[in-house]
């Protein structure tokens, strides 16, 4: 979480991602209902668990969330300040043939003046758990990688939920997609794209996505 900087500063509404072909952009997020959200989320490309001291680096200046946004945080803790809480959900890691299968993983839950973000991450989703405990967060946007939307399960789970945003993150940029996630974010938004009330996708550097 980071306040947005003079090189940020000039926002501008990414392109639907609804319908044939369109791409939004991957990177940085301003949800603002009126004045009262002031704060910009940067969403992270990475793939695999970062090293602990990588995190701890990442987050050391935003005060807070530094504590609660490394790998010991407690599954089911809740931190909140005025204006704001963390809800850490723990679920198992996305396997898909990779090493990070056993790795346990965190989502969090994230309640900004009332709007409600939940960061799925590389969840394996595919569970009973996981989907009961995503519907519970009764989330109004809800972050997927590219696996999770143009998956069944995961379209029935984002269709159970039914969040006021569906926005599809954790995508390469094109000079690191190796495994062709991009083309997948791309054809599975032109097939589910108008199943939701909005889906957006976060595909490139620094475009700003209003909610």
């Amino acid at each position: 979480m980071a306040r947005d900087d003079k090189n940020n500063a000039a926002c501008q509404r990414g392109p639907a991602a609804r319908g044939a072909g369109s791409e939004a952009a991957r990177g940085r997020a301003v949800f603002a209902p009126g004045a009262r959200l002031q704060r910009a989320f940067r969403a992270d490309a990475g793939f695999g668990p970062p090293r602990r001291g990588e995190l701890a680096e990442r987050y050391a200046a935003h005060g807070d969330l530094a504590e609660i946004l490394l790998p010991e945080t407690e599954p089911g803790q809740t931190v909140s300040r005025p204006g704001w809480s963390v809800e850490v959900i723990r679920t198992g890691h996305l396997a898909g043939g990779n090493a990070f299968g056993a790795v346990p993983h965190n989502c969090y839950l994230i309640d900004l003046f009332g709007v409600r973000l939940l960061i799925t991450a590389d969840a394996e989703f595919r569970v009973p758990k996981a989907a009961k405990a995503f519907c519970n967060a009764r989330a109004d946007v809800i972050f997927v990688n590219p696996v999770f939307f143009s998956n069944s399960v995961g379209q029935r789970i984002l269709r159970d939920c039914a969040p006021r945003l569906v926005c599809v993150y954790h995508v390469p940029f094109l000079k690191d997609d190796i495994g062709g996630l991009r083309r997948l974010a791309a054809g599975s938004l032109r097939r589910f794209g108008s199943a939701h009330n909005r889906v957006e996708a976060l595909m490139e550097e620094s475009q700003t996505l209003f909610y």
